[in-house]
């Protein structure tokens, strides 16, 4: 099941990067080229950003506050994590399963159906919270483990392109 849901992930991010992907990125670097930081700020602003967007909770404008109160007090740029939150949007999706799966495997609990998960939290958060509370927790502790593997990983990612910046900048 899970190989036939990430092959279709594939195949959709490769389609869009072929048709959109150039023209998308060329609009990020253009925004991160105005903000006039340095190649190391703008990788780091963006990660936690990035970091913050895949937390497996989903509470609108929060993460927006949390992420702007955080940049500014690890003296990074807020507009590139904003930039970097809403980059997770897709990735928020894709590992919010995993996480609370792996959250019920660290925690020893068995593996709920969570078919309704995201429709139900669309619907009705606090009824969301009352069926799903604990596995969410459990994929929140999850993601509090792998934050530092994701902020290392996406820094990794997101240097190169921001070096291009800095690059035409010069």
């Amino acid at each position: 099941m899970w190989t036939v849901v990430a092959a279709v992930v594939a195949v959709v991010v490769a389609v869009l990067a072929a048709t959109k992907g150039r023209v998308a990125l060329d609009v990020i670097k253009q925004a991160l080229a105005k903000l006039g930081l340095t190649s190391d700020v703008m990788a780091r602003s963006l990660s936690m950003g990035f970091v913050l967007g895949t937390l497996p909770l989903y509470v609108p404008t929060i993460p927006t506050v949390v992420c702007g109160a955080l940049a500014k007090l690890f003296g990074l740029s807020v507009p590139a994590s904003i930039m970097g939150l809403n980059i997770a949007t897709p990735f928020f999706m894709i590992l919010m399963v995993p996480f609370i799966r792996f959250g019920e495997t660290l925690s020893g609990s068995d593996a709920l159906p969570l078919d309704g998960l995201m429709d139900h939290m669309r619907e009705d958060m606090a009824g969301a919270f009352q069926t799903f509370g604990g596995r969410i927790a459990m994929g929140v502790m999850s993601w509090a483990c792998a934050t530092p593997v994701l902020f290392f990983a996406s820094y990794f990612v997101f240097l190169p392109l921001c070096r291009m910046v800095d690059a035409k900048k010069s």
